[in-house]
């Protein structure tokens, strides 16, 4: 090189300068990349902890209290929902009915993730109570209908429908997104049950949420249980789907 004339010398020392010049703006794009790619995948990651820990904080709760119509006071005013079902007198008269929906308002109000409660006999023959309201409604279900079949056969287990699923069932139910939790009441004495209980929970929040703090505004997201898609404005693939379809925990 040092035999080199000095206008090749000068050539090849600038082309050295470019080329470490260009290797240093190269190497800081890379880490620049890669630091906005953190930052996404944390943002993503932060979005994603607080919707599952938020929807499953609140389905656990309300899951608890959609038992409230067995778990009440035997002889008390507030047991007027299991008793009436179990001597098949539900919605029978107005004082009777006015009880049960002032139960049900009770708990609408002292829990703000619920839309409403509705409460059926082995007919399909409800009631519906919306938050925010003091009226009741009545309703009318199918009681053939899969989703009242599945949950009266969980023998009072609590079942978990997606968003707008039975929303057609819900005849009061006009919010645009909504997730359910239905339960059979049952008959502690025989063991059978007397009636369904379907609560109403909104999940809008979840997606007010997840649109303010997304990094790319075309982003959506699915909360999933048990491979089902439950809530979100993302409807997995067929292929995701299979793939969590044994998995038990909520998963986005």
């Amino acid at each position: 090189m040092w035999n080199l004339p000095i206008r090749k010398k000068i050539i090849l020392l600038t082309f050295l300068q470019c080329l470490i010049v260009i290797t240093f703006f190269l190497y800081s794009a890379v880490n620049a990349v890669q630091d906005r790619l953190q930052k996404y995948l944390s943002q993503n990651n932060a979005a994603g902890a607080y919707i599952l820990q938020n929807f499953s904080m609140r389905t656990e709760t309300i899951a608890d209290l959609s038992a409230f119509p067995i778990t009440q006071i035997p002889g008390s005013y507030k047991n007027t929902v299991y008793s009436s079902l179990s001597h098949d007198t539900f919605l029978s008269n107005y004082s009777e009915t006015r009880l049960i929906a002032d139960n049900i308002i009770t708990h609408l109000n002292n829990n703000k993730s619920l839309q409403g409660i509705s409460i059926y006999d082995l007919n399909g023959n409800g009631i519906y109570c919306q938050a925010n309201d003091i009226d009741y409604f009545f309703t009318k279900a199918s009681s053939q209908s899969p989703w009242f079949q599945y949950a009266l056969n969980r023998s009072g287990g609590a079942c978990l429908f997606p968003v707008n699923s039975i929303k057609d069932a819900v005849k009061g139910d006009h919010s645009p997104s909504c997730y359910y939790i239905a339960r059979a009441v049952m008959n502690v004495e025989r063991y059978r049950p007397v009636g369904l209980i379907v609560l109403s929970i909104y999940s809008t929040d979840l997606d007010e949420y997840f649109s303010k703090v997304k990094p790319f505004s075309n982003q959506t997201y699915a909360v999933m249980e048990g491979g089902r898609y439950i809530a979100g404005d993302l409807f997995p693939s067929p292929e995701i789907i299979s793939r969590l379809a044994n998995t038990e925990r909520p998963f986005l």
